[in-house]
Formats: structure tokens, sequence, C-alpha cells
């Protein structure tokens, strides 16, 4: 039990649903709206969330939509009008089971789902898409990107990526996901791509699959895969390996690696960070309850303007099975292309630092502002109400502003069906574009089981940090020079004393102390 301290302050249509939008909730920007148009019980969890890069307000999510008792079920919701109303509709399941959907979309505004599909685990699974041209208004049947029939052999937990830069692989697109070899905790990261063609299918068929961690078969507990593309046509994955079987709290080892000829050859293997620490298999809540089931893989993002500047958050436990709390988050950024990254920032906040924060998502504007959204217990009077909160970063990491809470209503974690184990899915959606966040996560305000919601924030509501506030006491003053003359001289890569970001710790930084001087706002 942990220690508290009291009170702290398918292209089948299944269905097709329009759900108007009520007025705004008192205290936030906008209201948060439901999506998913099931009758109670659906178990509906694990958004993801992609905007329409060719239409302005056309945007798609993609979800677990399971009836119960029993019943596989995959659905996606699409809007025109910005989040105001949605259409939700359920996709063909390839096999019999479907879960762990993905979406992105590609620069001619086609729409892509990605999502495992089972026979049985220990028969037959595959990695399948699932393409829209017309705004995910209809779907045509899915692409295999790799099915086995060894029954020692299991996927899971896709994701995926599309190059949007003006690369040779423009509009190519990646899958990255685990594959389990049976026998234990073992499980490899395995990717594939298909190019882009002019023509239907408009995607070539996926090549064959490779498998990009190092580690050998029955060596690697590489799980939790994430992938984006910069710039520049630069691939990168990362992946937690830890051994995930055990239930307990364990260490593991956050995995970067990288491609830069579209996917074809895979450099060696970097280590981002060792965790100390992984989640507990579910957190708990004051009075040692079960509550949602925990996951502590990474999620990344890449600057708009440098390739290899990557950021990298997840979920971890630094104080241990012991400790007040189950679960942080983390930042880290290289500025190298993953050779090197600065020392872990805890992104919680010290107000909530006895409540569990997890399931991270990370987006980045195209003016460089960070966006960090995740799941927070830390607004309500008991360790058992969760809301969804973000922060953001003006300044590539070096500092961030305080948390805003997004959701409207706080929430109990939902359950797979009546009196069924607490389950939230393994993580939450995050999307930006120049101006604006764009937030998909699950709640149970209105089902027990879940339903999907959607919300954005505009980017002057998300407060802004007082980084000139060095020594922490929510002044600039001359503590603050102290901290810089301590620091002073060249940052090994990166460091919240190099104010000006340019690399080193100097005299500008101590102009920049000044001309902020007095209460932060």
């Amino acid at each position: 039990m942990k220690r508290r301290n009291g009170n702290s302050s398918a292209c089948a249509l299944a269905c097709v649903a329009v759900i108007a939008v009520a007025g705004p909730a008192a205290g936030q920007g906008n209201p948060d709206v439901r999506v998913n148009q099931d009758p109670p019980g659906a178990v509906t969890n694990e958004t993801s969330l992609a905007l329409n890069l060719t239409q302005p307000g056309n945007m798609v999510i993609a979800f677990n939509d399971h009836p119960y008792p029993g019943g596989p079920g995959l659905g996606v919701a699409t809007t025109t009008d910005w989040g105001i109303t949605w259409t939700h509709q359920n996709l063909l399941v390839p096999l019999v089971d479907a879960f762990d959907p993905v979406v992105v979309s590609d620069t001619r505004g086609y729409f892509w789902v990605g999502q495992i599909s089972t026979a049985n685990p220990s028969v037959q699974s595959g990695v399948f898409v699932q393409g829209s041209i017309d705004g995910g208004a209809t779907w045509p049947l899915p692409i295999a990107t790799v099915v086995y029939h060894d029954p020692v052999r299991f996927n899971d937990k896709p994701h995926m990526a599309v190059d949007t830069s003006p690369s040779p692989w423009r509009n190519s697109l990646y899958v990255v996901w685990i594959n389990e070899p049976g026998g234990g905790p073992w499980s490899d990261i395995y990717f594939a791509f298909a190019r882009a063609i002019p023509v239907a299918p408009y995607l070539q068929t996926f090549g064959l699959p490779q498998q990009i961690s190092d580690l050998p078969t029955g060596v690697g507990m590489g799980n939790g895969p994430n992938t984006v593309v910069a710039a520049d046509g630069t691939i990168y994955v990362v992946w937690l390996d830890t051994d995930v079987t055990t239930g307990g709290q364990v260490p593991g080892t956050i995995y970067l690696d990288h491609s830069i000829d579209g996917g074809v050859t895979w450099g060696q293997d970097m280590i981002v960070h060792q965790v100390a620490t992984t989640l507990p298999n579910n957190l708990h809540d004051h009075v040692g309850a079960l509550d949602a089931k925990a996951r502590s893989y990474p999620c990344m993002a890449v600057s708009p303007s440098s390739p290899r500047e990557i950021y990298v958050v997840w979920a971890e436990d630094p104080d241990g099975a012991g400790g007040p709390d189950e679960g942080d988050i983390f930042f880290t950024r290289s500025v190298d292309g993953g050779n090197t990254f600065r020392a872990p920032q805890n992104l919680s906040d010290p107000a909530t630092a006895p409540f569990d924060q997890f399931e991270p998502w990370i987006a980045v504007k195209g003016d460089g502002t960070i966006d960090v959204a995740w799941y927070e217990k830390g607004y309500n009077d008991s360790d058992k109400w969760w809301d969804v909160v973000i922060r953001k970063s003006i300044n590539r990491g070096n500092h961030f502003g305080p948390p805003f809470r997004i959701t409207d209503t706080a929430f109990q974690c939902p359950t797979v069906g009546p009196g069924g184990p607490p389950w939230m899915g393994e993580y939450l959606a995050l999307e930006v574009d120049a101006t604006t966040a764009y937030v998909g996560f699950t709640s149970s305000v209105t089902d027990l089981n879940g339903d999907v919601f959607f919300d954005f924030i505009d980017n002057a509501l998300i407060p802004t940090a007082c980084g000139e506030d060095l020594s922490g006491n929510n002044q600039v003053d001359f503590a603050d020079i102290l901290v810089v003359i301590g620091a002073w001289g060249p940052c090994p890569p990166v460091c919240p004393e190099d104010l000006n970001l340019n690399g080193s710790v100097d005299f500008a930084d101590i102009l920049a102390v000044i001309g902020a001087w007095g209460p932060c706002p």
C-alpha cells in the first residue's frame, strides 16, 4: 500500500452518430466532447489522433471499441469541424479480435490506421493497416504488414509514422511493433515500410519486416516502441527494454535507433536513459486498492527546425514501491541525434507530488513549442480521481510552464465490464498544429467502462515557464545570478542555466536574469 498524506488541495459501419458540444465548463477554455457513441458497456480506450494536412478541421481519432461481454472492435471517429461534431464507425476486424490502434496522416490528406489483429495469440496474429482517401469517411480492406502462423510468436503494440518531409521517401508509411518469441518475457522490436504511389491502392505492399533492436532474440525485452520522422527524413524509434511479465517494479533501459535511408538500414541502439524503477503493473489509490493498469513506455518528438534534436518523455517511479506515489513524468533531450542525452527532468508538479502521473505523450508545434500531456491525479481530494493535464516549453525543453488542467470533470479509472479490473488503456493522444494542442483521452464520466473524449487548447492558454527562476523560489533575483555563475562555461550538452540557448553559460545569461527581475508571473 502506498503512503498517503490524506487529502490534497471496421469498413463495416456499426453506428454513426453526431455529438453536439455543450457550453464551456467553468474554468476551462473549451469543453470536453464525447467522441464515440456506443451503447453502455462498451470498453473504449487507447486513443490515437491525426490531423488532415490538406483539409483544416478534419481529424480522425482511432480507439479500442470492445462491446461487453466479449466481442472485438476498433472504432474510428471523424470530424470536419474542428471537433465540434464527430461521426463514429467501426472498422472491419481482419481476424477475430483487434486492438492497439494508431492513426496517422500524409501530405495528400490520406489517413492510415494501424492495428493488431489476432485469431488466437498462440496461433495467428498480425499488424494490419487500413487507409482512407476521403477524410476518414470510408476505409478499404486492411493491408497485412505481417502475419505470423508460428505458435510461439505474438505481435503487439504497433506505432506508425509518415514521412511528411521533402525527402526522397515522402509519404512513406513506417510501422514498428513488438514481436514476442514466446517462452518468457522476451520481445524484439520490428519495423516495416511501404512507399507511396499516386494510384490505387496508394501504397506499395509492405516490405519484409526486420528486427531493428540489437539485443538477440531471447535476450531483449523491447516494449512500447514509438516512431517519428524528422524534417530531413531520418526515422527515429524509441522503446523500453524491461520485463513486463513480473507485475512488479523493475529496472529498464530506454533505447533509440535511427535510419537515414528510409528504413532500409538501421544504426546501433543508443541508450537514452536507464530507468531505475518502472511503474507497477497496476497503480493503487490512497487506500491501496487497484487502480489503472500502468506502463512506463516512452514517447518522442523531433524539433521541426533541427532534425538531430530529439525529445523523449516517459513515466517511472524514482522513489520505488515504498515512496509516496507510483509514477512521475520525465523529459530528456538530445541535440546530437541521440548520441548523448541530458539528465532527465521531472515534469510532475511539486504540488501534486504524492499523486500518480502516467502515460505521457509529446508533440511539437511548428515554432518549436513543446507540449506534453498525461493522466494526472493531483487535482482532487482523493487518489481515486483522474484528470488530463498539459505543460509546454517555449525554449526547447529547458523550462516548462506549470501544468494546465484540460479535463472539465475528474473521473475514476474505467473498468472492463461490471466489476471488472480497472483499465484506462496504455496511452492517450496528443496532436498539434501551429497554434493549438488537440487531445484525445478516455474518461468514465458517462460510462464506467470508458468513453473517448476530445478537447483542444489554444497555445496562449497554456502557461509558460518563468525560466529565469533558476533557484526555484518563484522570484528572479540575486539567487539566480549565483546559479548562473555556478554553472559558468560550455553546456554539456544542454543546461537550464543557458537561458539564451547559445551553448554556453555566460554574461548574456546574467543579462537575461536581470531583464526578468522580480516575481514570476
